[in-house]
This record gives C-alpha cells, sequence and structure tokens, in this order.
C-alpha cells in the first residue's frame, strides 16, 4: 500500500511540469469567464467583482458564483435559486450543490477543459524518477512499483 508521500524533484524535466502546470491554469482561467457569462445567461445575478475577488489565481468555481449569487440582493425572488435557501430541497449545502446543478458535467454552465493525457503525464513521471537521489532509495523503488502496477 503507497501512503501520501510529497517528493521534490530536481531534475531536468521540472520545466515540463511548469508548462504543464501553467497551461492548466490557464485553461482553468479561461473557462472563468466562460462559467461566470454562463450563470449570467440563467438570469443569476451576480457582482463579478465580488467573484473574481474570491477566485484564487484568477480561477472562478461554481462554489463561488454560487456564494456571490446568492448574496446578490438582486436574487431575493429568483426561483432558480430557491432550492438553494432556507431549508430548501439544496440548502444543507447550497454551494456545493450548485456546482453540482449548474456547473458540474452535462450541466447548463459546465466548461470543459482538456489536461494532458494519462500516457503523457506517466512518461513524464517516469522520465523524473529515472535518476533519483540515493537517500531516496525506497521512495524511488515504492514509486516505480505502483507506476508499474
Amino acid at each position: 500500500m503507497m501512503h501520501h508521500l510529497d517528493l521534490h524533484m530536481h531534475s531536468n524535466v521540472s520545466a515540463e511540469f511548469d508548462r504543464i502546470e501553467k497551461d492548466i491554469l490557464h485553461k482553468q482561467q479561461d473557462a472563468s469567464l466562460i462559467i461566470m457569462k454562463k450563470i449570467h445567461d440563467t438570469g443569476i445575478f451576480f457582482d463579478d467583482d465580488k467573484v473574481w475577488d474570491l477566485s484564487v489565481e484568477g480561477v472562478v468555481t461554481g462554489e463561488m458564483i454560487a456564494q456571490a449569487a446568492l448574496q446578490d440582493e438582486r436574487n431575493r425572488d429568483n426561483a432558480l435559486l430557491e432550492p438553494y435557501r432556507n431549508m430548501n430541497s439544496r440548502s444543507d449545502n447550497p454551494f456545493v450543490n450548485f456546482y453540482w446543478d449548474f456547473c458540474s458535467q452535462g450541466k447548463p454552465a459546465a466548461v470543459p477543459v482538456a489536461y494532458i493525457e494519462v500516457s503523457e503525464a506517466v512518461g513524464i513521471i517516469r522520465s523524473a524518477v529515472g535518476v533519483h537521489c540515493r537517500e531516496e532509495e525506497d521512495i524511488y523503488r515504492d514509486l516505480t512499483e505502483n507506476l508499474n502496477e
């Protein structure tokens, strides 16, 4: 059984990891604009600046939009938000439920984000663990055994 392990990798592939991370961040930032527009298009009001203030690195989630929308007085009588208020059917966890109802796959504000293929990720990881420090021999063995399973 493999336990959670944070590894600090220093290798010639770190630039590749940085590239992938930046690419994903930019895709999520672009998707944030589209998600916000799609929610606005449903007739739900929210202050964009408030949502951007809640965002992390310019990435907006459905939960953040829900927080802003449920606090926006312009939505006081909005029937779309009624399930998330005052002990109604989706009020037990309104922000997350809003995400599932509006932003998850197949829902009105869903925006697919393309990530790298698993085979590409595995190849990058395998090349990264190809050179390791002797002090990390056990970590390397556990990691490569799990990659080969």
